[in-house]
């Protein structure tokens, strides 16, 4: 789980105090019309994409969990084949995207993933990568022909479910115990 904690600008209603999600592993967000519920998630995208410094009007503030040293380390690689190595940057392969960013500079973001820059660096070369947006434009267009990847080395959070029975299973067990429902996946 990336984010430890959530805070909205709002209470859950009407002079509340702004409302703190602690561990959100799973949040479903219910209102009405116009009260903010796209917004929140375009807002907490564009942290997650592009790091804080964005004006919102939903979100308030955002932590992410500080991740393991492991991490940092089995996201290091190769440079690819004909590619030049600058001095003091290394080469880092974060879901499937492979690039060269300064050493010191990602250190600091996964050791300080919560400072000014820190932050914005752990967004825009980690979290980034590791977001998957289900707008209302996105989730129609999954319903678009679309070529099936290739599911020996699946590139997309999305496709990644297909070849991977742990986190699959993980997905079903938060959905059921959210909803008291289970999803059903086929593969055709």
């Amino acid at each position: 789980m990336l984010i430890e904690q959530i805070g909205l600008q709002a209470g859950s209603s009407a002079g509340q105090d702004p409302l703190i999600l602690d561990e959100p592993h799973f949040t479903v967000l219910i209102g009405p019309n116009n009260s903010g519920k796209s917004l929140f998630i375009r807002e907490l995208n564009s942290y997650l994409t592009k790091g804080p410094g964005q004006k919102n009007l939903v979100l308030g503030s955002l932590r992410f969990r500080t991740p393991s040293p492991e991490v940092l380390t089995t996201l290091k690689t190769e440079a690819p084949q004909n590619q030049r190595t600058n001095n003091g940057w290394g080469w880092f392969n974060v879901a499937g995207s492979t690039f060269q960013f300064p050493q010191a500079q990602m250190q600091n973001a996964f050791l300080n993933p919560n400072s000014d820059q820190g932050s914005r660096d752990f967004a825009t070369q980690f979290a980034s990568h590791k977001t998957l947006n289900l707008d209302g434009q996105n989730r129609l267009s999954l319903l678009n022909n679309q070529k099936k990847g290739d599911l020996k080395s699946p590139t997309t959070s999305l496709s990644k479910l297909f070849v991977n029975d742990e986190k699959r299973s993980s997905l079903r067990q938060s959905i059921y115990e959210a909803f008291g429902l289970y999803i059903r996946s086929r593969c055709f």
